[in-house]
């Protein structure tokens, strides 16, 4: 399979929670890799076991107390090769409720323009 480029992970991103139903939330409202249904968040939908984390993006580095030093693993195979900075960025996005617009069930203007800015910053930066 081949792996999916940048601009690929965020329009999947970007497409799927065009509808903030979609948003992955626990019964507290907190952005979640994997909800009890099966549901990912932006992030979740791109690990191999979701389920088994929990906090930023940045602590799936630390499993079982080590610093596991190839993130690639945790990912699917078509998500691998991406930086940790990458996908901290695309979790920073989604789980930000100002993104989404509830009552209309769209994006939020705030939302686009934070989604096209990280298109262009990922698009030229090829970390």
């Amino acid at each position: 399979m081949k792996e999916l480029t940048k601009m690929q992970i965020l329009e999947r991103v970007r497409r799927r929670f065009s509808n903030p139903a979609n948003r992955a939330l626990d019964s507290g409202g907190t952005c979640v890799y994997e909800t009890e249904r099966g549901e990912n968040c932006g992030v979740g939908m791109f690990l191999s076991t979701p389920h088994r984390f929990t906090g930023s993006i940045e602590m799936i580095q630390f499993i079982n107390g080590e610093n596991v030093q190839n993130i690639d693993k945790q990912f699917k195979t078509e998500a691998r090769g991406h930086s940790i900075e990458f996908w901290a960025d695309v979790q920073r996005w989604h789980d930000k409720a100002s993104h989404f617009n509830i009552k209309k069930n769209c994006i939020s203007r705030s939302g686009a323009a934070r989604m096209r800015r990280l298109k262009s910053k990922w698009n030229n930066n090829y970390q």
